[in-house]
């Protein structure tokens, strides 16, 4: 399964996934953790959306993802790579 980002929607194959109220803590914590790259709204709703629906591949086209980890210290691999 992948998760596509496009304009803060997060894309699951053919499914749009919205951002649920109970997410908006974790998506503060994973904020204030990474502030210094920064983290946006955008990457931290993927991060999220991995965590709840277990993916471990995503498409970004962000060069920094491959910082960001999931509350189990597991890395979401970006597969667009690009240069």
């Amino acid at each position: 399964m992948l998760i596509i980002s496009i304009s803060s929607q997060l894309f699951c194959l053919s499914s749009v996934y919205s951002i649920a109220s109970e997410d908006i803590v974790r998506i503060i914590e994973l904020s204030m953790k990474y502030s210094d790259i920064p983290m946006d709204l955008a990457d931290a709703s993927l991060v999220v959306l991995s965590e709840k629906l277990r993916i471990k591949e995503i498409i970004t086209i962000d060069s920094d993802y491959y910082v960001y980890r999931t509350i189990n210290k597991e890395m979401i691999e970006n597969i667009f790579n690009y240069k």
